[in-house]
């Protein structure tokens, strides 16, 4: 029987709103019945309440900044980094964290002094490959990766998202191998079809529908979609589904070519419902970073948990995996090249890529993925 004043501290430099991986991890956490509540610590925006209940059992507190309106120097961001540390390693220690997880690389520092204010053992969730992300460069590389050589071996427990990024922490730290766990979705849902993303768009069901889902940003081929769609055979339809930077881009390429859809981010509890309306998806991840190289994104997991077949970039995690169940197509690098595959693929084609797709659905199962997590945190209830 677990005490009910335990919990498990969760540290996320964010102001905690479309975080799947952290809601995925608590609701497994709950359902094992190792804790009856999980807190997360996020930092504060305008218009976020500072304490919230994202669903039961599941607390998030946002940290209120007296710093939060400095400017965006480096200097500055130090300070306002420094307030929200201080803030929350003296709230946890008001907790009785089994353990403290720290969510990327920014939240490490805190578990780490955490740990050693107070004895809680920390796991350390890298979602990406942290030193190396996309647009991290000059004395900010330097720092994160000064910061990560001195601290990962304080971590109890290290969890990376993709087989080749574990390979590397393994060998660049010279420490044991993280367990990998993938972004799969919690499960897959009713194989029902809709029409919905169809009728909101105005594409025909004889059309082929291709969907980009997620962030609308730099390093995701946004801009070569736009372009290679521009051109596409009559009956191509690519539609973005999200938010990000380049929505604009998007808004401009919509408003002059009517086979180029924008539709707003939806709740992730319609993003199932929305997939289902395609017939390909598009998770065109660019060669920008190491990060990026090695990633296993979950957008690809999402997309195949519908059986909905993949375009994919020529990146080795990715690759491996599409190639393993024959579920998707690998994009040439050159816009004409790309043009060519767009107006080739047929309805015989997405068939045959989907019932690949099938057989990668059964594979996604996210109750084995966490399980050694669930194990740890297990393990901390008797430490």
């Amino acid at each position: 029987m677990t005490d009910s004043r335990r919990t498990i501290v969760h540290v996320f430099l964010s102001p905690i709103q479309h975080e799947s991986r952290l809601v995925k991890e608590a609701r497994s956490i709950l359902a094992a019945n190792i804790v009856h509540h999980i807190c997360v610590f996020g930092i504060w925006r305008k218009g976020l309440s500072e304490l919230e209940t994202l669903e039961p059992g599941l607390i998030v507190r946002r940290i209120h900044l007296r710093s939060g309106n400095w400017p965006n120097w480096l200097i500055f961001q130090a300070f306002k980094y420094l307030e929200w540390s201080l803030k929350i390693v003296r709230r946890i220690g008001k907790e009785i964290p089994i353990v403290v997880h720290a969510h990327s690389l920014a939240a490490l520092p805190v578990a780490v002094l955490a740990k050693l204010m107070h004895g809680f053992p920390i796991v350390y969730d890298a979602h990406e490959l942290e030193t190396e992300r996309t647009g991290l460069r000059g004395i900010r590389r330097w720092l994160a990766r000064t910061t990560e050589c001195l601290l990962i071996r304080r971590a109890d427990e290290i969890m990376v998202v993709s087989d080749g990024i574990a390979d590397w922490y393994s060998r660049v730290y010279r420490i044991p191998r993280p367990h990998v766990v993938r972004n799969v979705p919690l499960a897959a849902m009713s194989n029902r079809n809709t029409s919905e993303l169809r009728e909101k768009c105005g594409i025909g069901k004889s059309e082929i529908l291709f969907l980009y889902l997620g962030v609308i940003g730099p390093g995701r081929s946004i801009e070569r979609l736009c372009r290679v769609f521009s051109r596409a055979s009559s009956g191509r339809h690519l539609v973005f589904l999200g938010y990000g930077a380049l929505e604009g881009l998007v808004h401009d390429f919509s408003r002059e070519y009517p086979n180029i859809h924008f539709v707003e981010a939806v709740p992730p509890s319609e993003v199932a419902s929305n997939l289902r309306s395609a017939d390909v998806g598009i998770c065109l991840i660019e060669n920008v970073s190491m990060s990026y190289w090695l990633s296993l994104p979950n957008k690809l997991f999402q997309c195949l948990a519908e059986a909905v077949p993949v375009m994919i970039n020529d990146l080795p995690e990715q690759v491996r995996f599409v190639k393993d169940f024959q579920c998707g197509w690998i994009v040439p690098p050159t816009d004409e090249s790309l043009l060519q595959l767009i107006d080739s693929i047929g309805r015989k084609d997405i068939e045959v890529y989907k019932n690949g797709a099938l057989q990668a659905a059964e594979t996604l199962n996210w109750d084995d993925e966490i399980v050694p997590y669930v194990d740890f945190c297990r393990r901390g209830i008797v430490s």
